[in-house]
């Protein structure tokens, strides 16, 4: 039976530090039983291209959480776009702002500079970072998230607006309702369904943007983060002992023993 491993970027196959070093065992090994790799990430079309090219990875990519999906070409990825929610600005930042007391900064108004001291990133990379094309992230005052325990709160007060508030391993995320890392996954399951016989599927994430991608497969991997904690979800998940990318290719072993069986 045909398979599909999915994987979250930053904090999974990514060290704070942005190597994917210590996710090469598993990257290959997956190479090795001719199993792709499809990346979802809320990173950008152009930084996921690169990602990808220095991976070699040239299989479906999901990007902006999912409201855009890459697909391979023989000269790069073309790509396709879900949503797009930046009309709705205006009138969404402020409504958030009143009823979180925070002032909030969408990733598009801050310079490269700041992005790049908020992130880690070069100022050649925070450039790729800040090219949105649908999704909408931001950081509060402080450069930092909102808390979790609001979110609830916040949803209800974007119902009309038909978006949803999640949170990525760096920023929060202003999302069109339903667009999102499940809805890359079925994407992405559909593309391959043309061709294949219906896959087993597996995904590995560990923030609560991730949630959605790790409801839509039959293996779920929850990558342990690098302060040694894991996001509060559903306990069905698998837990890696490992943390970030050593914790990917530990899911990646532990997918490859279970594939075994069919």
């Amino acid at each position: 039976m045909k398979a599909i491993f999915f994987s979250d970027v930053d904090g999974t196959l990514l060290d704070d530090n942005y190597s994917y070093e210590k996710a090469l065992s598993g990257i290959n090994l997956l190479k090795e039983r001719g199993i792709p790799l499809c990346l979802i990430s809320s990173k950008t079309f152009d930084e996921m291209t690169e990602l990808c090219g220095e991976l070699d990875l040239y299989f479906p990519f999901g990007f902006e959480n999912g409201a855009g999906i890459a697909y391979p070409q023989r000269d790069g990825f073309s790509f396709e776009l879900f949503s797009d929610i930046t009309d709705l600005m205006d009138e969404v930042i402020p409504l958030i702002e009143r009823f979180s007391g925070e002032k909030i900064f969408p990733l598009k108004t801050l310079s490269v500079a700041e992005i790049a001291r908020l992130t880690g990133l070069s100022s050649k990379r925070a450039s790729l970072a800040k090219e949105r094309k649908t999704s909408v992230p931001f950081v509060t005052s402080c450069g930092g998230k909102l808390p979790h325990d609001v979110f609830d709160e916040i949803n209800l007060l974007l119902a009309s607006y038909d978006l949803v508030i999640t949170s990525g391993a760096r920023f929060n995320h202003i999302l069109k309702k339903g667009i999102d890392k499940g809805f890359a996954v079925k994407k992405i399951e559909e593309f391959y369904c043309n061709c294949v016989e219906f896959p087993l599927t597996a995904a590995a994430g560990d923030s609560h943007n991730d949630v959605p991608m790790l409801l839509a497969v039959k293996k779920a991997y929850v990558v342990r983060r690098s302060d040694g904690t894991y996001m509060d979800t559903y306990k069905n998940f698998i837990f890696t002992e490992q943390i970030g990318p050593w914790g990917f290719s530990e899911a990646v072993r532990d997918f490859m023993s279970l594939i075994n069986f069919y």
